[in-house]
This record gives structure tokens, C-alpha cells and sequence, in this order.
């Protein structure tokens, strides 16, 4: 799991009491606030998925133009299946792979039964749109990605030039542990790209899962949509 750097183990004291739902046990994949220095400041907290579980999910794509599919293979493997990219990829378009996806595509893409091209195992899709335009600064749809975090949900979110999944989100929080704005967010790229952003401050930082990486500010702000990925495996 993502750790909090030790020279920033500052628990929330007195306020603690609040931030941290009044010494209540932590929600499954919440991360327990702590108090940061530096720009920004106050109180940070977090929600995540289990990170054990996505170091085997985790899918690397051939291209940039594939990951939409490696996402998908990725959080098929999350729950259980053995669908692999290649097998996304010839199910719907066989050989000729479109760069990017029409809206119709995305529907087939999302709501679709996979068979397995090596054990001939089918894992059925259901996609549930959260958001279809940009989420921007929007504070009800940092809490609409807490909440699923927290659920241990991976999220699949598409950006204007690249698909990944969504695993982690750290938000500022007021003394009542409600968010207040954007901190950071973590996602699994299929196909990161050399000279991944730094952390946004040395509170926190990642432990070198495969194909975990930073969102900057603006990564985050140009995710154009979020879907929950339904799966089924047989």
C-alpha cells in the first residue's frame, strides 16, 4: 500500500478527532489523514485500491493508441479474469484498430463479453459512466472518486490523449474530514512515458508499483471521463 514519507508522520491531534471520524476505524481503501507542510498545506487525506492486487493486474499496452484496451484488460484482471489486450482488440475491431474510439465504439467497448484467446475463459463488461465531460475543479466529482476509491473500485478514465486506470486520490480536507479541493492522484498507465511528475510534496510518495504515476495538476483537470467497470468472470 502507498505510504506516507516518515518525516511526515504528523497525526491529526487534537483536530484528529474530526478529521479522522472521531477515532472511528478507517473505511476500507481510505488512507487516514495527516498533516502536511508546504504549499497547500493542512489536512490531506486519501482513498485507494488495493495495490497487492493491482501489481498483478497490471497491463502494459504496445502503443498509446492501445490503451484504452490494456486498461481494460487491467481492470478485468483486477476481479479475476484473463483477458489480455490483444483479445479486447480483435473482438471488436480485428485487424483494423482505430486510433481513437466513437461513442458507439465505447459502449461495445464497455458492455461486451471477452473470451480469453489462451484458456478460452469469458469475462462479461457493464460500464457505468460517472462523468462524460471534463471534471475540472468540480468538488462533487472528487467526492463521487473518493467514494469509489474507497470502495476498492479501480476507475477507468480517459483523458483528451491517453486512457489509464485511476487508483488512489489524496484531497485537502476540512477539520470534519469533508473535501475541500484536488491534492493529488495516482493512476496505473499501460504505457508511461519517460520522466514521470514528481510527487506534489515530500508528505507523500509511491513505492515503484508497475506502472504507477503521479497525475499533475492538469493531468487531472483533462480527464474527459470516468467509468466503473462492472465485471463478471467465468
Amino acid at each position: 500500500m502507498r505510504r506516507w514519507a516518515k518525516a511526515m508522520t504528523v497525526l491529526c491531534c487534537a483536530v484528529a478527532a474530526a478529521v479522522c471520524g472521531h477515532g472511528r476505524p478507517a473505511a476500507a481503501g481510505s488512507i487516514p489523514c495527516k498533516e502536511v507542510y508546504g504549499p497547500g498545506g493542512g489536512y490531506v487525506c486519501g482513498a485507494e485500491v488495493e495495490s497487492r492486487l493491482m501489481d498483478t493486474a497490471y497491463k502494459t499496452a504496445q502503443t498509446q493508441t492501445g490503451c484504452w484496451a490494456s486498461s481494460m484488460a487491467m481492470i478485468i484482471a483486477f476481479y479475476g479474469g484473463g483477458i489480455s489486450q490483444s483479445d479486447i482488440l480483435s473482438t471488436l475491431f480485428g485487424s483494423s484498430v482505430p486510433d481513437t474510439l466513437t461513442p458507439a465504439q465505447i459502449a461495445a467497448y464497455l458492455n461486451h463479453t471477452y473470451t480469453s484467446s489462451v484458456d478460452h475463459s469469458t469475462s462479461d463488461t457493464s460500464g457505468t459512466a460517472l462523468f462524460t465531460t471534463p471534471i475540472g475543479g468540480s468538488r462533487a466529482a472528487l467526492k463521487s472518486l473518493i467514494a469509489q476509491l474507497t470502495d476498492e473500485t479501480p476507475l477507468l478514465v480517459f483523458s483528451s490523449h491517453n486512457a489509464m486506470v485511476l487508483t488512489a486520490v489524496y484531497y485537502h480536507a476540512d477539520i470534519f474530514s469533508r473535501p475541500t479541493s484536488f491534492y493529488a492522484a495516482v493512476v496505473r498507465d499501460p504505457f508511461p512515458l519517460t520522466g514521470t511528475p514528481p510527487p506534489p510534496s515530500p508528505s507523500i510518495k509511491l513505492d515503484g508499483h508497475p506502472g504507477e504515476r503521479f497525475l499533475t495538476a492538469a493531468d487531472y483537470n483533462d480527464i474527459q471521463s470516468v467509468y466503473q467497470v462492472s465485471v463478471k468472470s467465468h
